[in-house]
């Protein structure tokens, strides 16, 4: 009974967070035009488009950069981030590091927004210009027939109206295919990727994907782990543990938070 209850206890309190050092093989370029190979030390998105850590060799205490001392950053083979002065007038306003998802005629830029820690995306035309896709809820008076009943009343309800279609079908006209195709599309990162890579490719003008999105999804790491202490609730018994753990994370949001779990058996 005793082994049962430690058992329990056990993958109870091995939930928690850790922080780890996540240094990624990238480079930066300068206002020079050099391109510096090293390492970058990521810790999500939101801290991604404020700042970059960058060092030369990998056990190099990381050198901090803003926005307007350099051109571009990047994780090789991951995400690249540009400095871009987001001039967008619903949107941010300012100098950022922009993730650059798609680049064409019409490209597709994203930053998580420092006010709502939300992912913004938006259209960027080639003279810099930046255009924010969006989406509001409003609450709005509706025709609807509750069951049973066969004349329909007026219901208060919200609705969401996507005010991105109208920036979309705007730039978008020189395509009907694709024009056409917008009413369906999702405001995410796979819907949008695909929709500029397609209509890039439709007016035969050449693009670049540049993220990788298979890097975006959660990571998982597991090891064995072993210990000792003394039991919870019996100060003259001493524990011997050992089992597997799981550890989670998401490089969207933070490369260095996350939280284990593990699975261990005790013996006192």
């Amino acid at each position: 009974m005793r082994n049962k209850l430690l058992f329990a206890l056990l993958i109870t309190f091995s939930l928690n967070s850790f922080a780890q050092s996540h240094k990624h093989p990238g480079y930066i370029v300068n206002h020079d035009g050099d391109t510096i190979n090293g390492f970058i030390e990521y810790s999500g998105d939101l801290n991604g488009s404020l700042f970059c850590l960058f060092s030369k060799n990998e056990n190099e205490k990381p050198i901090k950069y803003l926005p307007e001392q350099l051109i571009e950053y990047g994780i090789s083979g991951e995400k690249t981030f540009e400095s871009k002065n987001v001039n967008d007038t619903i949107g941010l306003r300012g100098v950022y590091f922009v993730e650059a998802l798609v680049k064409g005629e019409l490209s597709l830029y994203s930053i998580v927004n420092k006010k709502t820690k939300n992912r913004d995306f938006y259209l960027v035309t080639t003279d810099d210009n930046f255009n924010l896709l969006y989406e509001i809820r409003e609450e709005k008076t509706v025709l609807t027939t509750r069951p049973g009943e066969n004349i329909p009343s007026e219901q208060k309800a919200m609705v969401t109206i996507k005010k991105y279609l109208t920036t979309l079908q705007y730039h978008m006209s020189k395509c009907t295919k694709v024009y056409y195709s917008l009413e369906k599309l999702k405001l995410k990162n796979t819907d949008l990727i695909e929709l500029f890579k397609k209509y890039n490719s439709c007016i035969n003008e050449e693009f670049e994907v540049k993220t990788n999105e298979n890097a975006n999804k959660y990571e998982v790491k597991k090891g064995i782990s072993v210990g000792g202490g003394k039991a919870i609730f019996h100060d003259d018994y001493y524990v011997v543990r050992g089992g597997l753990f799981f550890s989670f994370y998401k490089p969207r949001l933070d490369n260095k938070m996350g939280f284990n779990i593990g699975i261990y058996y005790g013996y006192y």
